[in-house]
């Protein structure tokens, strides 16, 4: 060979990969032997599937044999939470075990149906795994079930399809992107995709664990405890991040460059983004807002429901959630209610015929506040002169309650205590009155 002669390898692209693997996957599909494992798969997995409404149907008909509604609802309940989620994967592991026999009594091959037996096994650990659970727990479960049970089953699966794939395997560590001097395949992807997803569900669940465990074991303030676990989940969400960066191939230098990216970026349109950011912390930090606290937004009486780093949720009166920007309450006046003390105080005006006797109405309205079961007796009610009116004397009635969500209801319940009050003591309320002159154009001439 000739030594200044060069060869040249060059390597299949992604489509010719994929060209050449769905032509394997046709040509093996093709084959009298997996045709015939594939459908005893998607036979036994049918049959499997109606198990369990099939079950419900034979005990609903046995209960109404019997005509009893109790054993009916307790046979509902019990089959709901244990045989339910058991009975399919139990059944696809007993069909398959003796689809294999079948096939292996005929020298039939039967890799195909080994490794379903397999998927069916984790199936079954997954379904009782679950079912354990929801026994110990109830609908407490749930949120887990879904963000993290349920994942974790689905990226099993998975690895375990492609691990038993050479052709999978050679697929997913082709790149498919390159960023820089970085080429990224796709088992680059779904490798920082899962460790993502594992660092949030991860900070998701400290979270959890630190709002239900710190108030037994802290003198603190609910406020404070929820900052700490707010923190301590976007701490860890961070850390994922870089993590997740990290198997692409960013090295320190590459993500130096993505932030200063990401802050030129900031320059130009993500203020908003960094100023609820920043706020959030501030709110967090000095705890001027707390879940739980009542506050007057825009004339509207509102209750605190979270403070997170973007935005503050909070609940109306009528169970109404309203998600503000944690901006708004660093640059606008809030007036919270509760940030000392519960107790607030309701002001009432009234007024009063100029004939009726101010003592008199002084007596009747300060025994009429006292009345209501909500107004505190300590501060005392007060009555205060507000002056002369066009037709009548103003008075306003200040008193103290310690539920401010119910000032609203508060104060019209005072106003129905004194109109019948009045009206029982004969103390008038005038009307308004406007004296109309009229004057023709002759008399003010004079003629």
């Amino acid at each position: 060979m000739n030594p200044e002669t060069t060869s040249t390898v060059i390597s299949p692209t992604l489509w010719e990969i994929l060209q050449s693997q769905l032509n394997t996957a046709l040509a093996i599909v093709m084959r009298p032997v997996v045709q015939q494992q594939l459908l005893t798969i998607l036979a036994i997995l049918g049959i499997t599937l109606m198990l369990p409404e099939l079950i419900r149907y034979w005990q609903i008909r046995q209960a109404r044999r019997a005509g009893d509604q109790l054993k009916q609802l307790i046979w509902w309940n019990k089959s709901r939470v244990f045989i339910f989620p058991l009975a399919a994967p139990l059944g696809s592991i007993l069909l398959i075990n003796l689809a294999i026999w079948l096939f292996n009594g005929r020298n039939y091959p039967s890799g195909m149906l080994e490794n379903a037996r397999s998927l069916f096994s984790m199936w079954l650990i997954f379904r009782l795994v679950v079912t354990l659970l929801y026994y110990r727990w109830s609908d407490g479960v749930r949120p887990y079930y879904r963000w993290v049970l349920s994942p974790m089953f689905v990226i099993l699966i998975l690895w375990r399809l492609v691990g038993s794939s050479v052709g999978l395997i050679s697929i997913i560590t082709i790149p498919i992107l390159t960023i820089g001097t970085n080429a990224i395949s796709l088992g680059n992807l779904l490798s920082s995709a899962i460790t993502l997803y594992a660092f949030v569900v991860s900070g998701w669940m400290v979270e959890q664990v630190l709002n239900r465990t710190l108030p037994d074991q802290l003198n603190a303030e609910p406020g404070m405890i929820q900052s700490v676990a707010t923190l301590t989940r976007y701490a860890i969400l961070a850390i994922g991040t870089v993590f997740s960066l990290a198997l692409l191939g960013f090295d320190a230098t590459s993500l130096a460059i993505v932030a200063g990216g990401l802050s030129v970026g900031i320059g130009i349109g993500l203020q908003d983004i960094v100023a609820n950011f920043v706020s959030g912390l501030t709110l967090l930090f000095e705890q001027s807002l707390r879940p739980g606290d009542i506050i007057e937004l825009d004339g509207a009486i509102n209750e605190v429901e979270k403070v997170t780093l973007r935005a503050t949720i909070l609940r109306t009166l009528d169970n109404v959630e309203l998600i503000i920007p944690n901006a708004k309450f660093t640059t606008a006046q809030v007036n919270t209610l509760t940030r000392s003390s519960r107790q607030i105080g309701v002001r009432v005006p009234f007024f009063v015929h100029y004939d009726s006797d101010l003592a008199f109405v002084r007596q009747v309205a300060l025994e009429t506040a006292v009345k209501h079961e909500l107004t505190l007796a300590d501060p005392p009610p007060k009555i205060l002169n507000q002056g002369f009116g066009d037709y009548a004397f103003l008075f306003e009635l200040f008193v103290w309650m310690e539920y401010p969500k119910r000032r609203g209801l508060y104060r019209s319940d005072l106003y129905d205590l004194l109109m019948d009050a009045f009206a029982a003591h004969g103390i008038k309320v005038p009307y308004p009155q406007r004296d109309l002159h009229v004057r023709s154009e002759l008399a003010a001439s004079g003629e």
